[in-house]
């Protein structure tokens, strides 16, 4: 969930860093593309933007029986595995650590080695085919087998294709489950001395992640509406291109620091081939403009902007949130306009996030869930390039 709720935060920070005219020291000397000066007006027309009420069915309150499944996970982290001695061969629901390799011809695949991993035969935690190839064979003696991946594997360049695993099985164990006692809750915690403070640590950590996932959810729906609501009929002049120019900069400039070419940067970090990237970039970019003109255009309605004093509260708490010491070592990481435009957006999502509420959802015959289609899946440009170049 965190990962969906970032998409409009992330772009949003982008927006603020570029199209303010920096490129927060990551360009590589480009040419200087500027943006036009603008009436937000002439390209936004909003929609509804607030008052949202969203569907949510997850209850906030944390069980019992949830606390006991989070405790039978946490004992499970800490088993402990002792050699058996007395057999050498390898049985059916056996606990072996061994080594594996897998290659497809020849090549080894992604994760697809391990050294000292863990498994249970016949847990079926592999793919089908994988386990019941191991009973039978002894320890210390490296062996190969051919495993066929499934049609619908994920992973399309093994999909329905025979991967080669080299094995070698260092050991066969039996498992010493972890006992829950004060002994072992003193083992994996810093707060808690007795088993019963032990169950009220982990409900109360259970129920912040549950408040914590259910504020994402809300900030994630209602910064998709009330951005998916507005229409944005076009541009100002310079602004697509200055996000699409400067974000390329700064690619350009890591992938020089990493002594690579250009195109090959791309192909490594996005898996994408040079043509590809640039028209995925640029309809990341024209989604990134759309927002921050949203924003802008919702913040100039409502007179959201800040003022000089709330400015610095905020940058006095974006300094402490992010290990600055000060709001003055913020700007040595950012140009001043741009983490204050940044920190403007953030206030116009915040008002939009706080005016709405999560309610239950309707029963299905009283009508379709205010959420926008799509359910969790984030909008189609957060699927583009994302920030990992150290902008």
């Amino acid at each position: 969930m965190k990962a969906v709720k970032k998409t409009l935060t992330a772009a949003c920070l982008l927006a603020a860093m570029i199209v303010s005219g920096c490129n927060n020291g990551g360009g590589s000397g480009g040419t200087e593309i500027k943006v036009a000066n603008y009436n937000v007006d002439d390209f936004v027309t909003l929609g509804e933007y607030k008052n949202f009420e969203i569907e949510y069915e997850q209850s906030l309150m944390v069980d019992d029986e949830e606390v006991e499944e989070e405790i039978k996970t946490i004992l499970e982290e800490n088993d402990k595995y002792e050699p058996i001695t007395d057999r050498d061969t390898v049985a059916q629901n056996d606990y072996i650590n061994l080594d594996y390799e897998g290659k497809l011809n020849g090549t080894p695949i992604s994760g697809g080695t391990a050294k000292g991993a863990t498994i249970q035969v016949g847990s079926a935690g592999f793919v089908e085919g994988f386990e019941s190839q191991l009973v039978g064979k002894k320890i210390g003696t490296p062996f190969d087998i051919t495993v066929k991946f499934p049609a619908e594997y994920p992973d399309t360049d093994i999909a329905g294709k025979d991967v080669v695993f080299t094995i070698t099985v260092n050991a066969i164990n039996k498992k010493i489950p972890a006992t829950l006692n004060d002994e072992f809750v003193q083992s994996v915690s810093d707060e808690s001395k007795t088993v019963a403070e032990f169950r009220e640590e982990t409900k109360k950590k259970l129920q912040e992640e549950k408040e914590e996932t259910a504020k994402e959810y809300k900030q994630y729906y209602a910064e998709t509406q009330a951005v998916g609501n507005a229409k944005v009929s076009g541009y100002p002049s310079g602004m697509v291109d200055k996000l699409v120019n400067d974000y390329k900069e700064s690619i350009k400039a890591a992938a020089k620091e990493q002594g690579k070419e250009y195109k090959d940067y791309i192909k490594e970090i996005y898996d994408m081939e040079e043509a590809d990237f640039d028209t995925s970039l640029k309809a990341y970019m024209e989604e990134t403009a759309k927002i921050t003109l949203v924003l802008e255009a919702i913040q100039k309605k409502e007179n959201l902007t800040m003022s000089d004093s709330e400015m610095d509260e905020a940058l006095k708490k974006y300094a402490d949130e992010n290990g600055f010491e000060t709001k003055e070592e913020v700007f040595e990481t950012y140009k001043e306009e741009d983490i204050k435009k940044y920190l403007q957006q953030m206030k116009v999502l915040d008002f939009i996030v706080d005016s709405s509420k999560l309610v239950e959802p309707k029963p299905e015959n009283e009508g379709s869930s205010a959420a926008p289609e799509g359910s969790s899946e984030a909008p189609a440009s957060s699927a583009a390039p994302s920030s990992s170049s150290g902008n």
